[in-house]
């Protein structure tokens, strides 16, 4: 998985804004048993509209209400 990570890390060098990306990541993390880094990196996704599908999903995973 660390491969994944580090494309990751770096479509964020690159583009910060990437919520695909961070979405991506942030599950990534979660899925390692990183738990605090991974809700952080969805916590950055509550910016996004409310009607937006990852901000749905992230919020979904924050609150406990779908798997990890």
């Amino acid at each position: 998985m660390e491969p994944a990570k580090e494309l990751l890390d770096r479509a964020l060098e690159i583009a910060p804004q990437n919520a695909i990306a961070r979405f991506n990541l942030g599950k990534l993390l979660l899925a390692q048993g990183k738990a605090e880094a991974g809700k952080k990196e969805l916590k950055l996704l509550l910016t996004l509209p409310e009607s937006d599908p990852l901000r749905q999903e992230a919020e979904e995973i924050l609150a406990g209400r779908r798997p990890e």
